[in-house]
């Protein structure tokens, strides 16, 4: 019977896990710099949203520019932003998460997701049929549909890139595989949270609700 969960944590594995992608862990690494690093924008004057959408934000445009200059295409799926392969069929998005690569604890979204994200996680399951998950072994080549965590907690920044199961209710239940780019503590200090309100003062009325 095929493992539920495969974690890749250690050098040997990450590196040939991400070579699917033809990507680095450093290259991964500077996406979660970079979103987390942005929540320093939100100053005291800011909607207490504003971290987490300034964090997807520059998120978002540092995984586009990452994977784009490695002939990825930039895409919004049901409005959904994302980055896609169009030889191999992957798909990257970015997500904001609560805790994120953990070797014991499953990555977890600070926001539960809408019903475009449900939809777009079920249609890339690798069988139509859960049952068979059970009988068959899963092949990289059927792993579509990949999110990169991103967590920003008092551990520092730690980050991974997993192949989510079948969503519960707007919550991720379950990964097919996990590759734990920073673990928590790893990346504690290199990054400052401080509010920087030198750069600029940033008035939306934009109401943002899950997809």
């Amino acid at each position: 019977m095929p493992p539920t969960q495969t974690v890749f944590r250690s050098g040997e594995d990450v590196v040939s896990q991400l070579a699917l992608f033809n990507v680095s862990k450093e290259e991964l690494r500077e996406v979660g710099i970079a979103a987390a690093n942005a929540r320093r924008e939100a100053g005291d004057y800011f909607p207490v949203s504003a971290p987490g959408l300034l964090s997807w934000i520059h998120g978002v445009a540092k995984l586009n520019r990452l994977f784009v200059s490695k002939g990825w295409e930039q895409r919004r799926n049901e409005n959904l932003e994302c980055v896609s392969d169009p030889d191999s069929g992957r798909t990257i998005y970015f997500v904001n998460a609560a805790r994120a690569g953990d070797p014991l604890l499953e990555p977890k979204s600070s926001n539960d997701r809408g019903p475009a994200s449900q939809r777009a996680v079920d249609a890339a399951q690798p069988f139509l049929f859960k049952e068979l998950e059970k009988k068959y072994a899963i092949n990289d080549d059927q792993l579509l549909l990949w999110v990169l965590f991103v967590a920003v907690t008092e551990e520092g920044v730690s980050i991974e890139l997993s192949c989510p199961k079948p969503m519960l209710d707007g919550k991720y239940a379950g990964f097919h595989r996990r590759i734990l780019v920073a673990e928590p503590g790893e990346l504690k200090d290199i990054i400052n949270l401080e509010p920087d309100e030198s750069e600029y003062q940033w008035e939306s009325s934009v109401q943002v609700t899950p997809k």
